[in-house]
């Protein structure tokens, strides 16, 4: 009796999908998490950058102070835990420089990605006329 028991479960494939699955789950899930948080750094380092070219141009056309325009920036991006905005006037030129670490903006990756995000942008500062000089 317990021969033919173990005959028929030997030969039996009941469950194998299962075991299958069980193999492979944590890497599928492993994958769209890596994906998502990727997705996640790629769209946070564009918002970045928006805001260091806004406020390179900000400062490049006189609208505002490289203070003014830090604050502007730190004020629209409160939410974010470790930011640094640094906006410098150098030969002719204004650097906006926006850090985050990636701490504050991956959910599953921050430990396998460690650093931070980088925006710069620069641009020449204009010479604007004054609407009187028109």
């Amino acid at each position: 009796m317990l021969s033919n028991f173990l005959k028929r479960f030997c030969r039996s494939a009941d469950g194998s999908s299962t075991v299958e699955f069980a193999l492979w789950f944590p890497f599928i899930l492993f994958f769209m998490m890596g994906s998502t948080d990727l997705v996640m750094l790629f769209y946070n380092q564009q918002m970045l950058y928006e805001d260091a070219y806004n406020g390179s141009r900000q400062v490049s056309l006189g609208i505002h102070t490289a203070e003014e325009a830090e604050q502007q920036i730190a004020e629209r991006e409160a939410s974010r835990d470790g930011l640094e905005v640094e906006i410098t006037s150098e030969d002719g030129y204004v650097t906006s420089v926006i850090r985050v670490p990636v701490e504050s903006v991956a959910v599953f990756l921050n430990h396998v990605l460690p650093g931070t995000l980088e925006a710069r942008s620069t641009m020449w500062i204009e010479v604007v006329a004054a609407p009187e000089d028109m």
